[in-house]
């Protein structure tokens, strides 16, 4: 290396003498300013902004794959009780469809809970409902023992008393669950 208008100095890159003035060696055609370092990172800068898609990707993958269970979830409540009928609104706020197999009476007296063994089954037609995710339906429910219509005999007492309908709901993953809604004895 010298100084003055013929001086030299090494290549950045390869080592090789090239004017002092130059920005590029001629033999292995480097930049020798600060743009050098662009030239240097380039690779590693189009792998990493290749690699955002398949990230992205990766992300989208990872959600299909975290799903979770589909299930009905079914809401009940009484709207009306008295000795011939229970009326009954069910919705399913669920993921999945589920059916209503059965209701079953029971009541809450005096802190005691009372099953008389009696069906409540939908009036001119046949148990089973299958309730879709978002729908909302109103049951007027008759009371059955063994098929056979029958009154209802509600327990008396001084305390309080509550007539509940039991829902058995079933699910097509077999995760049968029983939802329950009262409402005071007439």
């Amino acid at each position: 290396m010298t100084e003055g208008a013929g001086a030299t100095r090494s290549c950045r890159a390869c080592g090789e003498a090239i004017s002092a003035q130059a920005r590029v060696c001629r033999v292995c055609k480097s930049p020798q300013g600060w743009t050098r370092l662009l030239f240097q990172w380039k690779e590693v800068t189009v792998a990493v902004l290749a690699l955002v898609p398949l990230w992205k990707a990766a992300g989208s993958l990872a959600e299909m794959a975290r799903t979770e269970p589909r299930a009905p979830v079914v809401r009940a409540s009484a709207l009306a009780c008295d000795s011939d009928s229970f009326r009954l609104a069910l919705t399913n706020v669920g993921t999945a469809a589920g059916l209503v197999a059965d209701v079953r009476l029971a009541y809450l007296s005096d802190g005691r809970r009372i099953e008389p063994g009696v069906d409540l089954v939908p009036e001119g037609g046949e148990p089973g409902l299958v309730l879709e995710p978002g729908q909302v339906v109103t049951l007027a429910l008759a009371p059955r023992i063994s098929g056979v219509p029958t009154v209802l005999q509600f327990p008396r007492g001084g305390g309080e008393c509550r007539a509940i309908a039991l829902v058995k709901v079933k699910t097509f993953e077999e995760n049968d669950s029983v939802v329950e809604a009262g409402c005071p004895c007439p």
